[in-house]
């Protein structure tokens, strides 16, 4: 699978003073902050966790030989992986 070159979760978001939020991802690296809609806020905070779990799916689908059975579902995920490397728009 492909190398991760985004910041790793846990990411979290806070509530500031005037209602909007932040979401925040730190590493021992870079602490990162950017103000978000409430509504984007829960999927952005999983970000990390959809796509560690999709490479583990990916992976464990090709040695099932899911992709007999299920190309197009299989090759959307492989799509959304590239998307979130920068690969692909």
């Amino acid at each position: 699978m492909s190398e991760v070159k985004h910041t790793p979760g846990p990411w979290k978001y806070l509530e500031n003073r005037n209602g909007s939020l932040d979401l925040l991802a730190k590493t021992d690296v870079i602490a990162c902050q950017i103000h978000i809609k409430e509504a984007n806020a829960h999927l952005i905070k999983a970000a990390p966790d959809l796509y560690s779990a999709l490479e583990v799916m990916l992976g464990k689908a090709y040695k099932q030989n899911w992709n007999d059975n299920y190309p197009e579902e299989l090759e959307q995920a492989q799509a959304a992986i590239a998307k979130a490397n920068g690969e692909q728009s």
